[in-house]
């Protein structure tokens, strides 16, 4: 896995002091900040507003197995210190690494994600289901729109999309040049969010769209009804499936 990335993980269980110590003591480059949206070169501790008396922690761009084993190391970290999730928490994953994604390859993503949805949503917890979760509601409205399948522009791509609270959000892209997928719970399961990004960058493979240049399509496109969602269901551990919420 080459894309960059990053992760948001809100949580509650300590006070943001004490989550900068936790990973101060793994040697993790961390900072307890004020709200703000700056990409840091550094994890960054700060106030969430949607997580009644939690916070959340963001990662500077990570890369490759050197970030999934930062991701593991700091999720590992926060939960066996008392860091804990809830049902108002949720893992956020933007891709930062969008010289490549088009508007005929970011149309193909979010297309391909809402003709699974209903698989995806079947190893997520009820609460992020269809529209269940106002932070991150279906596709299926935005895809059937003639904005959206008209789009000749990246502009008019997410000028399509009403609003940046749904399962894939394009509104991130306007601003800091990424694409985010939204629909996780939150978890600091260590296993739970590394197979989560394995998952989207394999997915974000599969839906490269056939007509691109064979110097910039992936080795083995496939598809994720066949073959992405058997590997990646058979690489989750069964000990964090969705409990019911």
């Amino acid at each position: 896995m080459s894309r960059k990335f990053g992760v948001e993980l809100e949580m509650k269980g300590m006070t943001r002091e004490e989550a900068v110590r936790v990973l101060r003591a793994i040697d993790i480059s961390v900072q307890n900040e004020g709200y703000n949206h700056t990409c840091r070169d550094h994890w960054k501790i700060v106030p969430d507003g949607s997580v009644h008396g939690g916070f959340e922690v963001v990662s500077p761009v990570l890369q490759g197995e050197e970030g999934l084993e930062q991701l593991r190391a700091v999720t590992a970290a926060l939960k066996d210190s008392g860091g804990k999730d809830a049902r108002n928490c949720g893992v956020q994953v933007p891709v930062f690494d969008a010289a490549d994604l088009n508007v005929g390859y970011i149309r193909a993503i979010v297309s391909r994600y809402a003709a699974h949805e209903r698989k995806i949503d079947a190893f997520m917890p009820s609460s992020c289901r269809g529209n269940n979760n106002t932070y991150c509601r279906s596709l299926a409205t935005v895809v059937a729109s003639d904005r959206f399948r008209n789009a000749a522009s990246l502009g008019q791509l997410v000028e399509a999309q009403p609003g940046r609270y749904f399962k894939v959000n394009l509104q991130s892209y306007r601003v800091h040049g990424t694409i985010e997928f939204r629909q996780h719970s939150g978890t600091l399961e260590s296993p739970k969010a590394v197979n989560w990004v394995r998952f989207l960058a394999a997915f974000i493979e599969s839906a490269k769209p056939r007509w691109m240049p064979r110097a910039l399509r992936p080795p083995l496109r496939l598809r994720p009804h066949r073959a992405a969602f058997p590997a990646f269901r058979a690489a989750w551990p069964t000990c964090f499936w969705p409990r019911a919420l």
